[in-house]
């Protein structure tokens, strides 16, 4: 039996929030991400989600992967390192 499997990037721009900084893991050590977002991502700027995410069926194979471009490239960085 085969699968179809889709693969899709996309690339949110959040509101900036106030600077966390001292974050493990990363290129830089700063972002810009909501204090809870920065918090729950301290030790890596990669965050990976697996599958049945919630309680929707259409995404009880979907995984996904948050990637916090300020503390991974240097024309996103923020903070003392500028």
């Amino acid at each position: 039996k085969l699968r179809g499997v889709t693969c899709v990037a996309v690339r949110l721009f959040l509101k900036p929030d106030v600077i966390t900084s001292g974050l493990s893991g990363g290129q830089y050590d700063s972002t810009q991400l909501p204090r809870k977002v920065a918090e729950a991502m301290k030790d890596s700027p990669v965050l990976v989600c697996g599958a049945e995410i919630g309680a929707i069926p259409e995404l009880k194979e979907a995984g996904f992967c948050i990637y916090d471009l300020q503390r991974l490239h240097d024309e996103f960085k923020v903070g003392a390192q500028d």
